[in-house]
């Protein structure tokens, strides 16, 4: 520990002029140390004062701590790249800045997991080890006191990054995206993911394709398929829709959490027909073009040649011919708002008009 001189003037004003001070009088603090050496000292007495030569700060002990006093600074992070864990995992992370002290507090806002431990290793580094809760990314906040490191703008924003690897319930990632992106694919297969990033009770597991058109493609699967019948009997043509919604491994509350952590969409639509027409009437019109209804409860246009608001293409169209050599119709559906659970249909009232579709085998994928 070196010595260093700290001095304490008292002006004293008289008259309106200032007394002449002699060094004699000044007041002299022959003690100066680290943060380290601070914590090192062994009971030291109420009120004693030591001069910290790393945030040029003086503190008292006020009987169980260290405490600062006189002009305070505000603490300042200087990580720009997050530090990251994977889920329920432990770590010592390192936060790199200005003007730490004693006295200086680390919170971590919206984080469920465990800070086991701050050290203030010196006035420019944090050491902090955290066990990590909830998946997501959080702002890392420090104050001196009423001082944050908030005052300046995005200072330890995102500078938190809690992955899943997907490998286990305990460790279910976001989505097939975010685990990829993190580096813990192991190629095409089953993942845990846990899109509500809350607790890991709520993770399930889904199929990802993780290599596909870059990879990252979450599967939302029908647990069967539209059955080659006629719907509806023998009756009238009429537009309407099927009376049941197709049915999918996954609960609505599942798909939108997936589909919160995606930014796109996809599915392929087959549509197997026995005079039933699908999108075009032989060469004469689109007035029997199949519609669409969306998990998210959004309905297309029908009966007509285009598909606004969405995007769709009709890249085969075998149920033009509308009989019963017919084929099938395949309409590829970009939106992120897939899968398809419903079809309106117009020609559909004779009993000999079948129609169904491979759902099993066509499934919709988020990313």
């Amino acid at each position: 520990m070196k010595k260093f001189y700290l001095v304490l003037v008292l002006i004293f004003i008289s008259n309106l002029s200032y007394s002449q001070i002699d060094k004699s009088d000044l007041m002299v603090l022959k003690t100066a140390a680290t943060i380290v050496e601070m914590n090192a000292i062994s009971n030291p007495e109420t009120a004693s004062l030591i001069y910290n030569a790393e945030d040029k700060i003086v503190y008292v002990y006020d009987d169980t701590e260290w405490v600062a006093v006189g002009d305070w600074h505000v603490p300042y992070l200087t990580n720009r790249v997050p530090e990251s864990l994977t889920i329920n995992s432990t770590k010592t992370v390192t936060f790199y800045g200005v003007h730490f002290n004693q006295n200086t507090v680390l919170t971590i806002p919206g984080f469920t997991g465990v800070i086991n431990s701050v050290t203030i290793q010196s006035s420019t580094s944090i050491d902090v080890n955290i066990t990590a809760g909830n998946i997501g990314v959080f702002d890392v906040v420090v104050a001196n006191g009423s001082l944050i490191n908030t005052t300046w703008g995005n200072n330890g924003v995102g500078l938190l990054k809690v992955e899943g690897s997907g490998i286990d319930q305990a460790s279910a990632g976001l989505s097939c995206k975010t685990i990829l992106d993190t580096g813990f694919s192991t190629g095409d297969g089953t993942y845990w993911v846990n899109p509500d990033g809350g607790a890991t009770a709520n993770a399930f597991q889904v199929y990802c394709d993780m290599t596909t058109d870059g990879g990252g493609w979450t599967r939302l699967e029908y647990t069967s398929d539209l059955a080659h019948i006629n719907h509806f009997g023998n009756t009238a043509d009429a537009v309407r829709w099927l009376p049941t919604n197709f049915s999918l491994n996954l609960t609505d509350t599942q798909i939108n959490d997936i589909r919160s952590q995606a930014t796109e969409g996809k599915q392929t639509y087959v549509g197997t027909c026995d005079g039933v027409i699908h999108y075009l009437y032989q060469t004469a019109n689109y007035n029997y073009a199949f519609g669409f209804r969306f998990q998210t409860g959004f309905e297309t246009a029908a009966r007509q040649q285009t598909y606004p608001s969405t995007n769709i293409t009709v890249v085969q169209d075998g149920c033009r011919t509308n009989n019963s050599s017919s084929t099938n119709t395949v309409f590829d559906i970009i939106d992120i708002r897939v899968p398809v659970i419903n079809v309106e249909s117009r020609d559909n009232g004779a009993s000999s008009e079948k129609f169904g579709s491979p759902l099993t085998q066509n499934h919709a994928w988020l990313r």
